[in-house]
């Protein structure tokens, strides 16, 4: 990269000191996570402690960085800016501030408004979004007082073109705000400039910012509170907004598109609010035609998953600046790689939308199982999508995008901007095949479902926009010439740019003959070189357009000795690795009459080509939802291969509705059942072989809580993570790794998943491991319902173990009794199994297995365990966390003190468990010497009692005459007991 770095340029030493010293003008950064970046036209610079951070994020090496003026600065090129930016707005949560020379702001960019850098250098940084999702951005207000919190909430999507405003009531840890930001994965918040997070005065705040830290890769901004106002809000959404049905009467009526939606702003006042924030703050007024659509978003409709789920589930992939050590770079380590064979960009983007959206409704999860079914069933209809028709689609709204950005964005090459129309016209003329396909799969459909669903859904809207798109068709066909598309070979047409039809203007039909013309004549002089050269014209001599030196050969340097001996006849211009490239002087002179022909053609047709641009837009929501289609195809065919190609084939999960009530039937039949279910994710390492387990949890005939214990490294935390992937893979339509039986798989339908796994701090945040795994409780205890599942993966390990096992146990008691939620609990706490004795046919108790190896006297060898992997009911009494410590080669001296202090606690608490007393000294002794010695220090009680207690039946002695006493007896009567090891214990004590 550094070799070709540009020099930073001056015009003189006047024009330098100017530029440094509004540089050292410019006003300070809103945070740390702001990058500025200067744009010198054809290279861009960084200065200060941005040099530095590119330095060594891009360069990995602070040599790259020089000083002028006593400030270090690095220069960039426009290749280098792609990654400059990826890492700054894809990888990190960095906000981008690009200024021109004179230090006037141009742009600004993060990650959830990438619109700008798409506009102004055409750089696509959405297709490099790690989760294929779409950049949102989100303005949140909220109002609570002593009864209610209430938040509201604006999302717009630049992407889609989409306008959401929420409003709802929240608990103390804004839960239902954090799932909301998840589903649609934000990735932008904007608040107040009033919201502080070290304002000790406003808790609310305070816990606002730790969701938002909580669920990490966010940028926070902040802006004036003036701005969170409906003035005028109606007459600017009227410039952006535009109808569903453009034709109809309420189409530029914003009162009425709002009320047909079921947004009101005297129930939405707070999310208007954050709607007027991001009009502003995206400057969405300067677009120059409507182009919005606005609806409400309601979050109840999808699954709750909380940051804590996302992560322990591992539904997307982690983004890393760098790959991770002993990870191959081809390596599925998330639900979303394994599940995406999707052909298209929409269907990417598709099914992460439908990762963070689980459904929740019975019905429309049945729809989509049952559309996989057939896609799975009909191999030709499968192949056919997957394979061969989908393979060819384009990314529709990005090209919809570019050409928006064409109209207003002029080129020096306008022509090009045809290319996308031309695109999607040849989407246009291949989906007669597809709707041909789908007409023969429905007839042959025996699932009257899918039939239903593939004629409603798939080939009624698909008809429907094929006919509305006969005009663009006819648009393309009419103004565009399109021999381009139909040329085999460079010397057929010697361009494969797309140019409108000379027949449109006179002055183009003159331009045309004479470009004709010279075209002719170019290829009659590569016939006459090949000829004389004596060389094959299609294969050994190429004719091509090269970009600096225009039309000219090229021969392959094996054949370039044949321009040796030919005296001035060929020029040879460049020596490249492909091959030799020349000319003649005749061809150069031909190259540059075309070169002029079709610049003076690009200039007569470029007012031709901007009004099919516009055309073309028109078309922008039919082929919006001709793309949704696609996608939605797109997405259920690659569930279908994603079955049918696992290790061992998915299968179609039974479903149990949500329960409405805990005394319903409903809550009654839900349950989990699973034969040899599997982890996705593990089971397709390459170098893995996994071991299948059985999942049996029901609210009736069977016990909905499961108390996992056994070794660490055992496969607890495995087992209790598949069984949250299969229920959020079946949630999404997918069919599920298990065995398909007569009761398998079975699966309730779950309003959310809500987990609390693994251990980890943020210093940087002010929270401790704890604190966090309290804050992850906590929220699980405020959304849970008799509905959702469970996910713990200890709980209470940071901080005191006795402190820790209370909150366990405490905790568990409360989902046990009143939340009433299906829950799998891996833990240490083996004292916790004693809840299957409290709440029979409520908690059951599994352990993962390991067999212990026996020496000859058939012994166990504690040293020697193999951990098996498999999940069976019962208790597991050991942890062999020493056993892991060997595993990963622990020095021998602290494994060998580890065992020995080990087996000290352990004799310290053996028999303790009887006497509390006795527990609390911590006695060496066993059971069978407590029993012995306490009818022995009954016999000395009794006989000391009487020596110390008057008629009167009162204490008479003083204390230390009474001890004196006892001693006397054991010294002499009862010496013998002296030898007791329980009576000597209590001897020591006195």
């Amino acid at each position: 990269m550094s070799s070709t770095r540009p020099d930073l340029k001056f015009s003189d030493s006047v024009d330098e000191r100017l530029f440094y010293r509004k540089f050292q003008n410019l006003p300070p950064k809103e945070s740390q996570l702001v990058v500025r970046l200067i744009d010198h036209k054809d290279y861009f610079s960084a200065l200060g402690e941005d040099a530095d951070l590119i330095a060594d994020a891009i360069y990995k090496t602070q040599l790259v960085i020089k000083t002028n003026n006593s400030v270090r600065y690095v220069t960039i090129s426009p290749q280098v800016l792609v990654s400059v930016l990826k890492h700054c707005l894809v990888q990190n949560a960095h906000k981008v501030e690009i200024y021109n020379k004179q230090f006037g702001l141009m742009l600004t960019a993060s990650p959830g408004n990438l619109e700008g850098l798409a506009q102004e250098y055409s750089i696509d940084l959405e297709s490099m979004l790690a989760d294929g999702s779409a950049p949102i951005v989100a303005s949140v207000k909220f109002t609570s007082n002593a009864a209610t919190k209430k938040v509201g909430v604006c999302m717009v999507d630049l992407l889609n073109k989409t306008i959401q405003v929420s409003e709802f009531e929240d608990n103390d840890l804004f839960s239902n705000l954090e799932l909301l930001l998840l589903q649609l994965n934000v990735k932008e918040v904007l608040l107040p400039l009033t919201y502080d997070m070290n304002d000790q005065s406003s808790p609310e705040t305070t816990k606002l910012f730790q969701v938002l830290n909580r669920i990490g890769g966010l940028v926070v901004g902040s802006i004036k509170p003036s701005l969170y106002s409906q003035k005028d809000l109606n007459q600017d959404l009227e410039k952006i907004v535009v109808a569903p049905n453009a034709e109809t009467e309420a189409a530029s009526n914003i009162e009425l598109i709002l009320a047909s939606k079921g947004i009101s702003s005297t129930e939405f006042p707070l999310a208007l609010s954050c709607c007027n924030s991001l009009i502003h703050y995206l400057s969405l007024l300067s677009e120059d035609d409507p182009t919005f659509s606005i609806d409400k978003y309601n979050t109840s409709q999808y699954m709750k998953i909380d940051s804590s789920t996302m992560k322990a589930l591992n539904i997307f992939p982690v983004v890393l600046s760098l790959p991770m050590s002993g990870v191959k770079g081809n390596t599925i380590t998330s639900i979303f790689e394994l599940l995406n064979k999707c052909k298209t960009s929409a269907g990417t983007r598709l099914l992460s939308q439908w990762l963070k959206q689980p459904l929740t409704s019975t019905d429309e999860i049945h729809k989509r199982h049952s559309l996989v079914q057939h896609f799975i069933s009909d191999t030709n209809l499968r192949v056919f999508a997957s394979q061969e028709w989908l393979a060819g689609v384009p990314d529709i709204k990005r090209l919809i995008k570019r050409i928006s950005t064409g109209i207003k964005k002029a080129s020096s090459a306008e022509n090009k901007k045809l290319e996308d129309i031309v695109r999607l016209y040849s989407l246009i003329i291949v989906l007669p095949e597809l709707i041909n396909m789908l007409e023969m799969s429905a007839e042959e459909c025996q699932d009257k479902t899918a039939k239903t669903l593939i004629e409603d859904e798939w080939l009624a809207s698909l008809k429907q926009y094929q006919v509305k798109l006969l005009k663009y068709q006819e648009l393309v066909e009419t103004t565009i010439d399109l021999s381009p598309l139909e040329s085999s070979s460079a010397s057929a047409l010697l361009h494969t740019d797309f140019n409108i039809k000379p027949e449109f203007d006179e002055s183009l039909i003159s331009i045309n003959r004479n470009l004709t013309a010279t075209t002719e004549k170019i290829k009659r002089i590569h016939e006459e070189v090949a000829e004389d050269l004596g060389i094959d014209i299609e294969k050994k001599l190429k004719l091509e357009k090269h970009q600096i030196h225009g039309w000219c050969f090229r021969v392959t340097r094996n054949d370039s000795s044949i321009l040796r001996n030919t005296a001035d006849r060929y020029i040879e211009l460049q020596t490249v690795k492909s091959g030799v490239f020349f000319t003649t002087k005749k061809l150069r002179s031909l190259s540059q009459d075309f070169t002029d022909l079709t610049n003076e053609y690009n200039i007569k047709q470029k007012e031709l080509i901007k009004e099919i641009l516009s055309i073309a837009l028109t078309y922008q929501n039919v082929f919006f939802s001709l793309s949704l289609v696609l996608a939605t195809i797109d997405v259920l065919s690659s569930f279908a291969n994603v079955a049918i190609f696992a290790p061992t084939p998915f299968v179609r999960p039974k479903l149990h509705s949500l329960a409405k009530l805990v005394d319903s039937l409903e809550f009654k039949s839900r349950r989990v059942s699973l034969e040899e279910s599997r982890h996705p994710v593990l089971e397709v390492q390459d170098d893995l072989s996994f071991i299948s387990n059985d999942v049996k949890l029901a609210n009736e005939l069977g016990s909905p809580f499961a108390i996992i214990t056994g070794p660490n490294m055992g496969g607890k935390s495995t087992y209790i993570r598949q069984v949250g992937v299969i229920a959020l893979m079946s949630q999404i339509g997918s069919f599920v790794p298990a065995l398909e039986s007569k009761s398998s798989p079975e699966l309730p339908v779950f309003d959310a998943i809500l987990s609390r796994v693994g251990a980890g701090d943020s210093q940087l945040k002010g929270l401790s491991t704890f604190m966090i795994e309290m804050l992850e409780t906590s929220s699980i205890l405020a959304s849970a319902t008799h509905n959702s599942l469970i996910i713990i993966d200890e709980l209470g390990r940071g901080t005191s173990t006795y402190d820790g096992f209370g909150l366990a146990w405490s905790i568990s008691e409360h989902l046990i009794s009143s939340k009433k939620s299906i829950t799998l609990f891996a833990t240490h706490f083996h004292e916790l199994t004693k809840l299957l004795e409290k709440y029979p046919g409520k908690v059951q108790n599994l352990h993962v297995a390991a067999h212990i190896e026996k020496n000859e006297k058939g012994e166990n060898v504690e040293d020697d365990i193999t951990l098996m992997y498999t999940v069976k009911p019962g208790v597991s009494d050991k942890s062999f966390g020493i056993h892991v410590a060997e595993l990963v080669k622990f020095p021998a001296k602290i494994i060998s003190m580890a065992k020995r202090k080990a087996s000290e606690l352990q004799s310290i608490n053996e028999g303790s468990d009887q006497d509390v007393f006795v527990s609390n000294k911590k006695t060496k002794c066993s059971n069978d010497q407590i029993e012995g010695g306490l009818k022995k220090l009954k016999e000395i009680l009794v006989q000391w009692r009487s020596q110390c207690v008057g008629e009167s039946g009162t204490f008479e002695l003083l204390s230390e005459e009474a001890v004196n006493k006892l001693k006397t007896l054991v010294d002499g009567k009862y010496q013998d007991f002296k030898n007791d090891k329980f009576i000597n214990e209590i001897l020591t004590m006195l």
